[in-house]
């Protein structure tokens, strides 16, 4: 997940921070950056995505499993 993470642009970090622990609504996050809620919404599900897919990635790189039980994997633990 770390390494993951490290693979975000500082922005898709700092999104990801201000959502999820600090607890900021897209409202929020839409008027720190000057931009519509909705586009604030649409970056942080972006980079939730992007976050989701690079931890899938590097994980199947360490572990050999398939790509099948790596999604099972995943779901379990959101």
């Amino acid at each position: 997940f770390r390494a993951a993470v490290t693979q975000l642009t500082p922005r898709e970090r700092n999104l990801l921070r201000a959502h999820f622990l600090l607890r900021h609504s897209v409202q929020r996050i839409g008027q720190h950056y000057n931009v519509h809620h909705a586009t604030a919404a649409r970056w942080v599900r972006s980079a939730q995505e992007k976050l989701a897919e690079q931890t899938r990635q590097i994980f199947l790189s360490y572990v050999p499993i398939s790509a099948q039980h790596v999604t099972q994997i995943m779901v379990a633990i959101e």
